[in-house]
């Protein structure tokens, strides 16, 4: 997705120095994502993260939904309170993981920084090759990824494989949000989730659906003040990957995407605009932040269905500073090509408050070095008309 959550992730982005130069580009409209040589780190994006999340179920049919998410952040033009970033680490480094259990009602969150110790963080420039301290993300030349990833009080271990082809969002993996953002991805939004995981020492194997999704370029300024993702994942072999993006008047802005995929991995578009979200009312209160969250809604999706998504626990809150935000797993149930569906969902609410001091850190305007911006089209001279 686009601008806050990596960049209250990994501390606000705020323009550095303005004589500072720096090598971070945004990307560009004429080059489209390449796989599998993308799955690696970029070493010249501004903002990197590789996201995964699934809803799996074990023996006795209890049903879990987790997420485990790598984020990097080169801070060549962030500072905080004046002083640059970059004078004591480059990059940011930073590690997410929950895990809802459904059947008990909790919720489990846990993060990783790199910050001042970069050495405990690392991501291979050759292929997907993720590590943070003991928690890790790997692909093989077979497709297949392996996730590890273990708290106090739980773990998990999951190997997924792809179901479907990547589905490159935009102009073959381009996304721009005018003015300033530009930015690659991608998604893998079925896949084949295997393993275990372990909630307060009892192991447990576990099967399900899992999702990647992959984002890299310029990605944070000003004008983007939050934004919801949902990504649904149909019983009838569809998914609907949906990106709504607002500023700071809770406008939607362009950028802001919404697609299907189809069962034969066809990227269909859907016009955002037609599309209608809306909050069906049921919403939680974070005794931690006094947030209150939306956690059910109703889409209407034109000539495809409508869908009602409704919070699997209510309490998916994750407090990162200097940002929360909530992020979980929704069941799905609706109406979809005129039969009905069910499904699981997962989703994210970013940008509804601002807690913890936020208004000290802000995003700077990106100088002409981190966009890339598409050349002119042409337009044949007009032809002067034929006498008769």
């Amino acid at each position: 997705m686009t601008s806050r959550l990596l960049a209250a992730v990994a501390a606000a982005t705020v323009l550095a120095d303005a004589s500072c130069a720096h090598t971070l580009r945004g990307a560009n409209p004429e080059v489209g994502v390449s796989l599998p040589e993308d799955h690696a780190a970029h070493g010249d994006a501004q903002s990197e993260w590789w996201h995964f999340h699934g809803h799996v179920t074990d023996a006795q049919g209890r049903r879990y939904d987790w997420f485990l998410a790598f984020i990097k952040q080169h801070t060549d033009l962030d500072s905080v309170l004046w002083l640059p970033v970059r004078w004591f680490v480059d990059p940011f480094q930073v590690a997410l993981y929950t895990l809802t259990d459904r059947s008990a009602g909790k919720f489990h969150v846990a993060e990783k920084h790199a910050y001042p110790d970069t050495w405990t963080a690392d991501a291979s420039g050759e292929r997907m090759a993720l590590r943070h301290g003991s928690w890790s993300a790997q692909r093989s030349d077979d497709g297949t990824m392996t996730l590890a990833a273990r708290s106090r009080t739980t773990s998990l271990e999951l190997a997924l494989r792809p179901l479907k082809a990547p589905a490159l969002l935009g102009k073959d993996g381009y996304l721009h949000v005018p003015p300033r953002s530009s930015h690659y991805y991608y998604s893998i939004p079925r896949m084949v989730a295997d393993g275990t995981i372990t909630v307060d020492g009892d192991v447990r194997a576990v099967s399900g659906l899992g999702w990647f999704k992959h984002e890299w370029g310029f990605l944070y300024a000003d004008d983007v003040a939050g934004w919801v993702w949902f990504g649904v994942q149909l019983a009838s072999g569809e998914e609907l990957e949906i990106g709504l993006i607002f500023d700071e008047q809770s406008n939607l802005v362009d950028g802001s995407f919404a697609v299907v995929e189809e069962r034969d991995g066809k990227v269909t578009p859907i016009r955002v605009r037609e599309l209608e979200v809306k909050e069906s009312g049921d919403t939680w209160r974070s005794p931690r932040t006094g947030t209150v969250y939306p956690i059910g809604w109703l889409l209407e999706i034109p000539g495809r269905g409508s869908l009602a998504l409704e919070a699997a626990v209510a309490g998916q809150e994750m407090v990162v500073f200097p940002v929360n935000l909530w992020a979980g797993g929704l069941t799905v149930e609706g109406v979809f090509d005129g039969q009905p569906v069910t499904g699981e969902c997962f989703a994210e609410v970013v940008g509804l408050d601002e807690p913890f001091g936020r208004n000290l850190l802000r995003s700077g305007r990106p100088t002409k070095w981190e966009m890339v911006k598409p050349k002119p089209v042409k337009k044949p001279p007009k032809k002067p008309p034929v006498k008769k």
